[in-house]
């Protein structure tokens, strides 16, 4: 059997990225020291949250690891607390 575990892809300036194929509304999330990017599938347009703690992205890890739902976890851990800036 063969884990469905999500890449985690650092870039040349450390930002960590997520691809979450498992996600019907989020494309992929990204982290770099406090801001939270989310591109959502149907607009394609990224969103980032500004000082959002780094273990509120590795939660979206282990929930995107888990099968869980994504969106379901930011529409409740993060947008009630965190304001977007459209990109």
């Amino acid at each position: 059997e063969v884990e469905n575990t999500p890449e985690i892809s650092p870039n040349i300036s450390g930002v960590r990225t997520l691809k979450t194929p498992n996600s019907s509304a989020i494309q992929e999330i990204s982290w770099d020291n406090g801001d939270l990017k989310v591109v959502y599938k149907s607009s394609n347009i990224p969103y980032t949250y500004p000082d959002v703690p780094e273990h509120l992205f590795l939660d979206l890890v282990e929930i995107e690891q888990n099968g869980g739902s994504v969106g379901s976890f930011i529409a409740r851990q993060i947008k009630p607390h965190y304001s977007a800036v459209k990109a």
